[in-house]
C-alpha cells in the first residue's frame, strides 16, 4: 500500500517537473541546463530559508530550473467582508518572494509527505541535483558519470558539519547551538554556496486604506505554528508590551490568526487578525517596528525591510536570529541564554518545558521586564533610523 503510493507521488511530481521543463524550452528555446530540486519540510519561516537558499543555487547555475520542494501545509481562515475563505499563505509568500528575489526559472511543489527522510529517495531520482536543505545542506546528483566532480566538491564541504545532517532534527542541536552560527552561515558553510540571509525579499503590497489614519504603528505577533506554545509569551506580557510602545508614541496593531484560543487578543492593541497574508504584509510594510516571537512572520518583517525586536525562548538565538534583528533573550553572564536551548531535544518539546517551568526561562520572567525589553530595542531601532 505505502509503496503504491510513493509510486503514485512520484509519477505526479515526475509529470510536474516534464511539464516545467517543457515551458522552460517553450520560452528559451533550449532545453535547461539542469533541474535541481530542493527539498525542506517545516512552516512558512522555513520556505522563506529555503527561498534565501534557491537564491545561492540561481547565483551558482544561471540556466537551471529550480524546484522547490517543501511541505503541504493546511490553508489559514481569512476574512474579507465578512466573508471566510482559506487563504494558502505558502502560495502567497512563495509567489511573492520568486518575484521580489529573481529566483526564476522555479517552481513550487507542495509534497502531502510525513518526513524528509521518507522524501529524500523519492524526489532524487526526479531531478538532476537534489538539496535536501535542513540546518546544513546534502547534495544528490543523479548522474554521477557527468557530475561526479559536483559530488566530491559538495561531499567534502559537509564533511566536517554530516553530524548536523545525520542527526537531524534531535541528536546534534546542543553543539550545533555552539558553533554560533546562523542557519544561513551553516548552510553557506557547509555548501559552499552563497547563502545570504540579506537576500531574503519581499515586495511589499499596497497599504491598507484602512490604516491611513493610524500614524506611526507597532505590529505585534504571538502565535506559533503547529501548535508550538513554549515558542509564545504569556498574554500579560504582551499586554505590558503594547502598553510600554503605546507610551512611546506608536500605536499597536494586532496581526495573526483569528484564533482566540492559540492567539488572543492582545489588550491595547487594534485587532488586525485573520486578514489574508497580502493584506497582513502590507499592515507590516507600514510599521515603524515589528515585535514578536521566532517564527514565520519574523522571516516575513525580514523581507519587508521592517526593523524587528524578537523573543527567542526554547530555540536557538544564535542559529535563529537575524543578524539586524534585535533579539531577546534572558542571558547569563557569559552572554549565553539561562537556559540551554532545548528545541527537538525530545518529542513535543514545543509543547511543554521539560523542567515544568509555565513558560520558557529564556523569555523575560514578568510583564515588566518585557515591558522594558521592547522599550529599550523600540527607541534604539527608532534611533538608528
Amino acid at each position: 500500500m505505502r509503496a503504491t503510493w510513493f509510486r503514485r507521488q512520484a509519477a505526479a511530481i515526475r509529470k510536474v517537473v516534464k511539464e516545467k521543463v517543457g515551458a522552460y524550452r517553450a520560452e528559451y528555446g533550449v532545453r535547461p541546463g539542469l533541474v535541481i530540486g530542493i527539498l525542506k519540510l517545516g512552516g512558512h519561516g522555513d520556505l522563506l530559508q529555503q527561498l534565501v537558499f534557491a537564491k545561492a543555487v540561481r547565483k551558482r547555475w544561471r540556466r537551471a530550473l529550480i524546484v522547490v520542494f517543501s511541505r503541504a501545509l493546511a490553508p489559514t481562515r481569512a476574512v474579507v467582508g465578512g466573508e471566510v475563505f482559506d487563504d494558502h499563505v505558502d502560495a502567497t509568500l512563495f509567489a511573492n518572494a520568486a518575484e521580489a528575489m529573481r529566483l526564476g526559472p522555479i517552481v513550487h511543489v507542495p509534497l502531502a509527505l510525513a518526513g524528509w527522510r521518507a522524501a529524500v529517495p523519492l524526489l532524487r531520482g526526479l531531478v538532476d541535483c537534489l538539496w535536501d536543505v535542513q540546518y546544513v545542506a546534502a547534495s544528490y546528483w543523479r548522474d554521477l558519470k557527468r557530475h561526479g566532480r559536483e559530488q566530491l566538491e559538495f561531499d567534502s564541504r559537509l564533511k566536517y558539519y554530516s553530524r548536523f545532517y545525520s542527526g537531524f532534527p534531535c541528536l546534534s542541536n546542543p553543539e550545533l547551538h555552539c558553533l554560533r552560527m546562523t542557519q544561513f552561515e551553516l548552510l553557506a558553510e557547509s555548501t559552499g554556496l552563497d547563502v545570504c540571509e540579506d537576500d531574503l525579499r519581499l515586495a511589499a503590497p499596497d497599504a491598507d486604506a484602512a490604516l491611513a489614519d493610524a500614524g506611526d504603528y507597532a505590529t505585534l505577533h504571538n502565535g506559533a505554528g503547529g501548535g508550538a506554545v513554549l515558542k509564545t509569551l504569556p498574554l500579560a506580557h504582551m499586554e505590558a508590551v503594547a502598553a510600554a510602545l503605546a507610551r512611546q508614541g506608536l500605536a499597536v496593531v494586532q496581526i495573526g490568526k483569528r484564533d482566540d484560543a492559540k492567539e488572543p487578543p492582545i489588550l491595547g492593541t487594534r485587532d488586525l487578525r485573520g486578514l489574508p497574508m497580502m493584506a497582513s504584509m502590507a499592515v507590516m510594510a507600514r510599521a515603524k517596528l515589528h515585535v514578536g516571537i521566532e517564527g514565520g512572520p519574523i522571516y516575513v518583517a525580514k523581507g519587508l525591510g521592517v526593523p524587528r525586536a524578537v523573543f527567542i525562548g526554547p530555540t536557538s538565538p544564535h542559529v535563529f536570529g537575524f543578524a539586524d534583528s534585535v533579539n531577546l533573550v534572558r542571558c547569563g553572564a557569559d552572554g549565553e541564554p539561562v537556559c540551554e536551548p532545548c528545541w527537538w531535544s525530545r518529542s513535543r518539546w514545543d509543547r511543554r518545558c521539560p523542567k515544568g517551568l509555565p513558560y520558557c526561562a529564556n523569555f523575560p520572567q514578568s510583564p515588566e521586564e518585557a515591558a522594558e525589553a521592547v522599550g529599550n530595542a523600540s527607541r534604539v531601532m527608532r534611533h538608528a533610523s
